[in-house]
């Protein structure tokens, strides 16, 4: 309750995996799953977990809550792009829980929609920064990430 987020549903993770590859691929399998996603941090991953869930989730509200239940407990809410360039300035000490807010019911809806299609259409009459803008607009995926599926697809065509 402390985190303002919606308590349910939610999903607990424990630690995420500590490569990035494979903590990017979790955001990446439940990016429209609309409760509350919680996780377990190390102060030394904190930063570059913040960054990966802001590239696949985009600038959702989260809660960096540290030392729960202790004498220097601290909670920090604000969204994901906050929360990063917060934590570049400062590197923070204990134990960490990290809540992330679920997909919003347009976030879900326009997630169920494959991207990639989408990529592919608008690739087929536009340039690659246009097409990504279009398909952002369309489906709300961070542009970071769709700017990368754009290469690939562009990359797999021309092949």
């Amino acid at each position: 309750t402390i985190a303002g987020l919606a308590p349910y549903p939610f999903h607990f993770f424990g630690f995420l995996p500590p490569r990035a590859t494979k903590r990017r691929a979790v955001f990446e399998s439940w990016c429209a799953y609309p409760g509350t996603l919680v996780f377990f941090e190390s102060p030394q991953r904190l930063k570059e977990t913040l960054q990966d869930a802001l590239d696949i989730l985009g600038p959702r509200l989260a809660v960096v809550a540290r030392e729960l239940t202790k004498k220097f407990e601290e909670t920090r809410r604000a969204t994901l792009d906050r929360l990063v360039a917060h934590y570049e300035k400062i590197s923070p000490k204990g134990e960490i829980v990290l809540l992330i807010s679920g997909a919003s019911a347009e976030q879900a809806v326009s997630e169920q929609q494959d991207p990639r299609e989408i990529l592919t259409r608008h690739l087929a009459e536009h340039s690659l920064k246009d097409a990504v803008q279009l398909a952002y607009q369309e489906t709300g995926y961070p542009r970071s990430q769709l700017y990368h599926m754009a290469l690939a697809l562009q990359e797999k065509h021309s092949t």
